[in-house]
């Protein structure tokens, strides 16, 4: 279901070999990823891989954003002009492929693609671009989400797109409206770049589970907020439970947290999460004393929650702990394994009631030593050779490749982007 795609760089071609991790202390099980190897962002440039003229591709239906009607047949040759189209007709197995080219709002609709076919378990309905980031889906801030998910559409994946001015967020997994049975689960969102919406980068309503979100760039949530700090824009907000977020880049999401973890209903959770692998970079939340973490655990109504917060970089560091709880009792277990941060252990990983302020194997006080000293985008948090961060993981089983769709090392770094990369 991966692009598996082999992209080149203007001034070299990059191949790189897949390698499993192991060894090293063994957590419990998280889905891991597999992906389209994709260049670093900002270093290099993708080129599209060579295409034969006459390959009919029937596993596929296209669409191409340039030359498609949606008249067409949704054949390579004759491809459908529409990713909404391709969503009307896609059903449990099958893959929407778009061709390189940027696609707006459906007609008068809200969304580039409202999606109200689901898929099912061995038969994923999947929405990639073929060649990674060669796909822009863009909100032109009059469009409220790139992809709106129907209740109880589950078991789709979402690949390789750029998403950005969405006013509502980049991409919205809806509600369980009346109860579980109406929840988006199992949803995979990996290897795209979601930027500058106005509204949340990633949202996933009551009771989701099960789903995945990995690789992906999430920066500029809230994007041109007039009050910074007003804790309602977030990278991802989430309600729900056992839902995994790895190998991911996030960045100056300054309107709220990078991660909202929330149980805003009496039935959503809020436990078993897996955030793991993840690079935190620069976050300018002026959120003063009150909340000036990275990652929030709001619990609304009581329910104690839990996760596992692994091998994740934070820096620049805020103000406060990169691992914030609304109220500080909201977390009542968790794992907190190998983490960096540029704060003093004076200042601590969390301020959550329950659990050690210094967590196991923390670097505190320590800078990753990224690329650059004033990271702007993805490639910018790539490590230098001489990084603390380099080999000073922990193995968690399950998740195998880093930002770029390559496999960790063993041991594996500190930060969502492996060395070498």
């Amino acid at each position: 279901m991966k692009p598996h795609l082999l992209l080149f760089s203007v001034f070299v071609a990059v191949a790189v070999s897949a390698c499993s991790g192991g060894g090293g202390a063994t957590n419990s099980l998280a889905p891991g990823g597999g992906g389209s190897e994709r260049a670093p962002q900002g270093t290099f440039i993708a080129t599209p891989s060579p295409v034969p003229s006459n390959a009919p591709y029937p596993e596929y239906i296209w669409v191409d954003p340039v030359n498609g009607n949606d008249t067409n047949s949704g054949t390579y040759a004759s491809s459908y002009k529409s990713l909404q189209k391709c969503a009307n007709v896609a059903s449990a197995g099958e893959t929407c492929t778009v061709k390189n080219g940027t696609l707006t709002k459906y007609e008068s609709n809200a969304f580039v693609a409202h999606i109200t076919t689901t898929g099912k378990s061995g038969g994923v309905i999947t929405f990639r671009a073929q060649n990674t980031l060669g796909v822009t889906l863009d909100g032109q801030n009059t469009a409220c989400e790139s992809f709106d998910l129907d209740n109880a559409v589950s078991y789709i994946d979402i690949e390789g797109f750029v998403i950005q001015n969405f006013t509502c967020a980049g991409i919205n997994l809806n509600a369980g409206s009346s109860g579980e049975a109406d929840a988006n689960t199992y949803v995979t969102i990996t290897y795209n770049h979601i930027t500058k919406n106005p509204g949340n980068g990633i949202r996933a309503g009551y009771w989701s589970h099960g789903d995945l979100f990995e690789g992906n760039e999430i920066d500029n949530s809230g994007y041109g907020c007039t009050v910074k700090g007003t804790n309602q824009i977030h990278g991802i907000y989430i309600d729900g439970y056992s839902n995994t977020i790895v190998s991911n880049v996030f960045h100056d999401n300054d309107c709220g947290w990078d991660i909202q973890v929330a149980e805003e209903s009496t039935e959503s959770q809020g436990s078993g999460f897996v955030i793991v692998n993840n690079t935190f970079g620069t976050h300018n939340n002026p959120n003063g004393t009150s909340n000036p973490g990275q990652i929030v655990f709001y619990s609304q109504h009581g329910t104690q929650m839990s996760f596992v917060g692994e091998n994740n970089i934070f820096y620049p560091s805020p103000t406060g702990p990169p691992y914030d709880c609304y109220p500080a009792t909201s977390v009542s277990s968790a794992t907190l394994t190998t983490n960096l941060t540029g704060n003093s252990q004076t200042v601590g990983l969390t301020n959550c009631s329950s659990l050690s302020k210094s967590g196991s194997g923390t670097l505190f006080g320590t800078n990753p030593q990224f690329v650059s000293s004033s990271p702007q985008v993805a490639a910018d948090y790539r490590l230098q050779s001489t990084s603390p961060a380099i080999g000073a993981g922990t193995y968690y089983a399950g998740v195998t490749n880093d930002f770029y769709g390559s496999g960790y090392s063993n041991p594996p770094p500190i930060g969502g982007i492996d060395y070498p990369y």
